[in-house]
């Protein structure tokens, strides 16, 4: 309840925060459906709800059994699929991440799409984003063509070796029945998108920073990314902007009308703060980029905030149980 409380006091006090999603398992589709993905004793579940229906339960395949800590659910208007992520433990010493879809009545998934190397994946964050897809006539007229639906995904690897990890990212589109393209399943280590570093090393432990983050500019409309880079010591937020990819095979137009590529764009980097707890630490991005850092105590919340590149000095809010 403190880190809900004062994320609120935050967006009040300020009206600058981007709130995170308190129950990003649970998702409302525009026709007033609410879905909901749990965790029951036997197996993952997809629960539907309308007032003037009973619910409806839908049991997530291949789903028996398993440890998963995080779960996570968003809905795509434009295809109605209902898109589903978790974090598996199939043991103690393995983690991935799963994804699965939902359309009218058929599964497609679950699939590993991260964790199957040496290194863990946890930590993941969703979004389903959708684009308009436009040409331009011989006199310069645009029209939209179609909508182009994609799933972002972004979760850590390598949380406990001696750099401690990575953010990696990923996406692919949703065709009309529901079906992600996997063939465009790429991962991308956001590190290698920093331009420059420091070479420097945080001794605390920075566990905290391990969960990068999806979400839509209020300014924009595009995807970003925010994401820890620990081994210098950064903060860094990409746009994952959606652009028309040219082919040499037909029409481009048409080539370019039915598919999308992610251009990634460094939009801030800035330096992690030093000497914070940072194993206990969670953050929140602002409509204009700006950061917020904050962690508990013991009868309070702590926090800075990052505006105009400078951090604040160390503010604290008190805050009931």
């Amino acid at each position: 309840m403190k880190r809900a409380t004062f994320c609120l006091a935050v967006i009040l006090a300020t009206g600058a925060m981007v709130a995170s999603a308190a129950t990003p398992n649970i998702v409302l589709g525009p026709d007033g459906t609410l879905y909901r993905l749990q965790a029951g004793s036997n197996s993952l579940s997809l629960t539907m709800e309308r007032a003037d229906k009973n619910p409806q339960i839908v049991p997530v395949p291949q789903t028996s059994g398993i440890d998963a800590p995080y779960l996570l659910l968003d809905f795509d208007p434009a295809t109605k699929t209902v898109v589903a992520a978790w974090q598996e433990n199939p043991t103690e010493n393995l983690s991935r991440i799963m994804l699965a879809t939902y359309h009218e009545g058929t599964w497609f998934g679950p699939v590993a799409v991260a964790g199957q190397s040496r290194l863990d994946a946890v930590h993941p964050s969703l979004l389903v984003h959708d684009t308009k897809l436009t040409e331009t006539d011989d006199d310069g007229n645009v029209s939209v063509v179609g909508i182009e639906s994609r799933i972002h995904l972004a979760w850590w690897e390598g949380l406990g070796t001696d750099d401690g990890g990575s953010a990696y990212y990923a996406s692919a589109v949703l065709d009309e029945n529901g079906v992600p393209d996997m063939e465009d399943w790429v991962p991308v280590e956001m590190e290698t998108l920093v331009p420059w570093g420091s070479g420097c090393s945080l001794e605390e432990d920075a566990s905290g920073l391990t969960f990068p983050r999806l979400f839509t500019d209020a300014q924009s409309g595009d995807p970003h990314l925010i994401f820890a880079d620990l081994p210098n010591c950064m903060f860094g937020i990409v746009r994952l902007a959606e652009e028309p990819a040219g082919s040499g095979d037909g029409d481009p137009l048409v080539s370019q009308r039915r598919r999308n590529v992610i251009v990634f764009g460094l939009r801030k980097m800035v330096f992690i703060k030093p000497g914070l707890p940072l194993d206990n630490a969670n953050f929140e991005v602002g409509h204009d980029l700006s950061i917020a850092l904050y962690w508990n105590t013991k009868d309070a919340v702590q926090y800075i905030t990052l505006d105009n590149d400078s951090w604040s000095d160390i503010k604290s809010l008190k805050v009931g149980e």
